[in-house]
């Protein structure tokens, strides 16, 4: 079973790189196909982060460490420190754009769910019990998930490094507290602020031009 789900990564590693249309559609079949092996196998139990009351402590410390994270990121990758405070007061403006998009708020959430089934619950505990070895199975896991999301900022060096830190710190999360519920709430608020802060940088860049 261990050798099955690393010997599929690495197909879908080798497929997944800048592909699109049937192969593209292809790879997502193919990870879908593993999540719910996965799922199967019982390798994404959700662990002591459904319970009472932790549920209650990791939504907090999901929260806080999604916007912490995010706001170290853009600190790390194309912002200025000022930039960012400016960005973080930008609260109402955050709930009203969601609020008024909840399908992908949704979407976003499936999102994360899914990733962290496969990646840590799958891909990680995977590779911890094949090389008994729990830094390298969350190193080697970070590697992959990084290079699976690297067509999405291979212009930026700096922002694969950032997204190799935050793989890292899921990890070590989910391996710390056994909690999907967790990892998928810092993965989720991450997946949140990308989206807004285009959409702010966007509005910002704007309203620069109808000041000039």
């Amino acid at each position: 079973m261990v050798e099955g789900i690393v010997a599929a990564l690495f197909v879908l590693i080798a497929l997944d790189y800048g592909t699109s249309g049937r192969l593209g559609l292809l790879v997502g079949v193919a990870q879908l196909a593993l999540f719910a092996t996965g799922l199967w196998q019982g390798h994404a139990s959700s662990g002591s982060g459904l319970a009472w009351p932790f549920l209650l402590l990791y939504s907090a410390l999901g929260i806080s460490l999604g916007y912490g994270l995010y706001a170290l990121s853009s600190l790390a990758t194309r912002v200025t420190p000022k930039e960012v405070v400016a960005y973080f007061r930008e609260g109402k403006a955050f709930l009203r754009f969601y609020r008024e998009r909840p399908g992908v708020a949704l979407s976003y959430l499936l999102m994360a769910y899914f990733e962290e089934v496969l990646w840590r619950a799958i891909v990680q505990g995977a590779l911890v019990e094949m090389f008994s070895n729990l830094s390298l199975g969350i190193l080697i896991t970070a590697a992959f998930f990084t290079i699976m999301h690297f067509r999405y900022f291979i212009e930026l060096p700096v922002r694969w490094a950032e997204f190799f830190v935050f793989s890292l710190t899921l990890g070590v999360l989910y391996a710390s507290t056994g909690s999907l519920f967790l990892v998928t709430l810092v993965h989720f608020m991450r997946n949140l602020h990308v989206t807004f802060f285009g959409h702010w940088d966007e509005q910002q860049a704007q309203a620069e031009q109808k000041q000039s």
